[in-house]
């Protein structure tokens, strides 16, 4: 390489440098400054920006070989990486000191953010010759006139409309149908318009491009952060809780040993909360969707990038995959963090990158993965091999860099992943189903559920039938020999790998169904390659009407996500009642080997915790008892049924004690599970509330927002039992 194209190429890149640097400098001088000085709420925000942002910057400010999106790519997984790799590093040291060594790589950070300042300020001033920029080539200009502005500013208006709706209205309590039904036309008009400035204009740019799928994305996540006050889905508390065990004892003590094996995720969220002493970890899982929402969108990009050659056109898959995707993996979960970090690991597989350079950028992401997540680095060892498999990539070693990684460290913790290999299950065509429930006949779902599957499925089947035209048409051309490339679609090879890749998720599910959310995995993995494909089948560069097909495609995509994505609100999100009851009940713990006991009412997640291997917190479900959710008949009793339940209970954990605490928990979150999967309507539900209120021997001993905890008197119920014995 010759020294004019590396001066050539040292300027380029210096603007982003120079950018990278000054994050990394103001981040850390920032954090430092409200650490030392005490300053809480400026240490909170500056200690995100910099264990997220500035950590990464630092480390990426030099250096001249990376494109802009790739180096901006490198640094927002740098970050999780080392926060990851260094938090189970001070676990298993015994030496957790968080707070001391995010202070000295905010030093080192500032330290070489300067540096790298002062080099790119350089490089922007040095001469480069005409030569060398004939040698280097010049990048394609950026379309001229005013229509990247009026689309970023579209864009952002509509986000501000759509989020001041939000904020005008807000918070209410989650309901079936979604949030839409509660935001109104406001909203709508403002979703639209950033949508469009997407999509409609073929004079965008990939800045005005980024700007209108980050807009989306933000749109998408902040609409239900701020709308409810709760954190999406009920595993989210069971997860702080982790998170809260590793900050008081510095370990992970979970009954579940998976949790104990993997415990990267919940290390580095302990990590960033102490050291920038953020007190309520709840809050921040509640916005963790909009914080693993961008970094997923700069990974995508990345990803994206290496299947399409259009910025722009791989700025508009990134906004098909936010539209498809409502499985909702992004909540606060190690398989969120993990899912940034499998496709950051494909798209620098894919790179044009040496053997040497893509060691050193998979190894460490590929480490940090194998300690966050059991399924993810198998699934992208999968990709890698098929990548490899069709010639897309090489060295051909390169799937060794993911699988020996996670093997070791599978294989250290296996008797924590033995629970989920069954031979029983190899091959079983029931891997492939997701979990169901039961209906109570006569009872039928409500249309909202149709509706979420619908919509889901639908998406998908729409970036499959745009995937497979592309797919179809290259075949032809390679058939016919028509010998054209156009530069919007991929190569046929890579576009075969891609098909194939779709469908590693698959091939783990004939190994395990992984709780029955294998098949979630599996489509969770594969919509990324298929919005790649599928965006190749429409022309972004031409204007209407051809353009036309790509504005219906991606309404079409919006009309599945709707109620894919918000019309079981009610029962994905978590209602802040049911978590203080939950909390009622686990401190009212009487030290010994019994108690407390608490009867689940309904049916349908709650935020519960696994215990702790030294706790004895019991929560019951039903079907423990033999007495399963369900629609009583016409003219049961439903006081009998309190009845029944409770010498259910006494005979399933043992007579009652009156040191050991029984409580009962009526959630208004399972009510509306038990009314959309029919299990039981909510109005007999709320039945079975009063009956208990009136049974002599339940005492409601706390009421919010709907939300009951009932605790048993055992000397009334031992009086009551007597006399209807007698």
């Amino acid at each position: 390489m010759t020294s004019a194209l590396l001066l050539r190429r040292a300027k380029r890149s210096a603007p982003m440098r120079s950018v990278l640097a000054c994050i990394a400098v103001g981040t850390a001088l920032v954090y430092l400054a409200g650490l030392l000085l005490g300053l809480d709420q400026v240490r909170v925000g500056a200690g995100l920006a910099f264990l997220f942002i500035g950590l990464g910057a630092g480390v990426w400010a030099h250096g001249a070989r990376f494109s802009a999106q790739s180096r901006v790519t490198l640094t927002i997984v740098t970050g999780p990486t080392v926060l990851v790799l260094g938090s189970m590093l001070m676990m298993s040291t015994t030496l957790w000191v968080p707070t001391p060594a995010a202070a000295a790589l905010a030093v080192a950070a500032a330290v070489s953010g300067a540096l790298a300042w002062f080099r790119a300020r350089r490089d922007l001033a040095r001469h480069t010759s005409w030569s060398a920029r004939r040698a280097a080539g010049q990048p394609a200009a950026d379309a001229p006139g005013a229509v990247p502005i009026v689309l970023m500013v579209t864009a952002i208006l509509g986000m501000a409309l759509c989020i001041g709706t939000v904020v005008a209205i807000g918070p209410v309590e989650p309901q079936f149908g979604g949030f839409l039904l509660i935001l109104g036309l406001p909203w709508a008009v403002g979703f639209l318009a950033v949508l469009l400035s997407l999509v409609c204009s073929r004079r965008a740019t990939e800045l005005s491009s980024a700007v209108s799928a980050i807009s989306l994305l933000v749109v998408v996540m902040l609409t239900t952060a701020l709308l409810y006050e709760g954190p999406r889905s009920p595993s989210t508390v069971k997860h702080v809780d982790l998170v809260n065990q590793i900050l008081t004892s510095h370990t992970t003590d979970s009954s579940v040993s998976v949790y104990n094996g993997w415990p990267g995720f919940f290390s580095s969220i302990a990590w960033v909360a102490e050291a920038s002493g953020l007190e309520d970890v709840v809050a921040f899982a509640r916005f963790w969707p909009l914080i693993i929402g961008l970094i997923r969108v700069v990974v995508m990009r990345e990803f994206l990038g290496r299947i399409v050659r259009d910025p722009r056109a791989a700025w508009i898959a990134v906004g098909f995959c936010v539209l498809v995707d409502t499985i909702g993996a992004d909540y606060f979960s190690p398989q969120s963090l993990g899912y940034c970090f499998a496709f950051a690991i494909v798209a620098a597989v894919m790179s044009s990158a040496s053997a040497r350079a893509k060691v050193a950028m998979i190894l460490p992401v590929s480490c940090a993965l194998a300690m966050t997540h059991q399924l993810s680095p198998y699934i992208v060892g999968l990709m890698v091999a098929v990548l490899v498999a069709f010639r897309v990539v090489k060295p051909w070693w390169l799937p060794a860099l993911v699988l020996v990684p996670a093997i070791a460290w599978t294989l250290l913790h296996s008797g924590a992943v033995s629970a989920f290999l069954n031979f029983s299950e190899f091959g079983r065509a029931g891997n492939f189903l997701p979990p169901r429930t039961v209906e109570s006949i006569p009872l039928v779902r409500i249309p909202e559920v149709s509706w979420s599957v619908y919509g889901l499925v639908g998406g998908i089947l729409l970036l499959v039938a745009a995937a497979g035209w592309v797919i179809l048409e290259r075949m032809l051309d390679a058939v016919l020999r028509r010998g054209r490339q156009r530069e919007d679609r991929p190569p046929l090879s890579l576009g075969l790998a891609a098909t194939a890749t779709t469908a590693t998720g698959l091939i783990i599910l004939v190994l395990t169904p992984y709780g029955q959310e294998g098949i979630f995995r599996a489509a969770l993995f594969g919509i990324p390659w298929l919005a790649g494909l599928a965006v190749a089948a429409f022309a972004t560069s031409s204007g209407w009407p051809r353009r036309s097909t790509l504005v219906a495609f991606t309404l079409a995509l919006s009309l599945c996500w709707l109620p894919s994505y918000s019309a079981l609100d009610r029962i994905h999100y978590v209602h802040p009642s049911d978590i203080e009851a939950i909390n009622l009940v686990t401190r009212d713990s009487n030290g010994g080997a019994d108690g407390p006991i608490t009867l689940l009412l309904g049916d349908g997640d709650l935020p519960t915790s696994p215990r702790t291997k030294d706790e004895n917190v019991d929560f019951i479900e039903r079907l423990e008892l033999g007495l399963p959710v369900q629609q009583l008949p016409a003219g049961a009793s439903v006081d009998a049924h309190v009845a029944d339940l409770t010498r259910s209970l006494d005979g399933y954990v043992g007579p009652f004690e009156a040191d050991v605490p029984v409580y009962a928990l009526w959630s208004p979150a399972q009510s509306g599970f038990g009314e959309a999967y029919a299990l039981q309507t909510e109005s007999q539900f709320a039945e079975l509330r009063d009956a208990f209120s009136r049974a002599g021997y339940w005492k409601p001993v706390f009421e919010k927002s709907g939300t009951v905890v009932f605790q048993l008197d055992v000397a009334a119920y031992q009086a009551w039992s007597a006399s209807s014995a007698v």
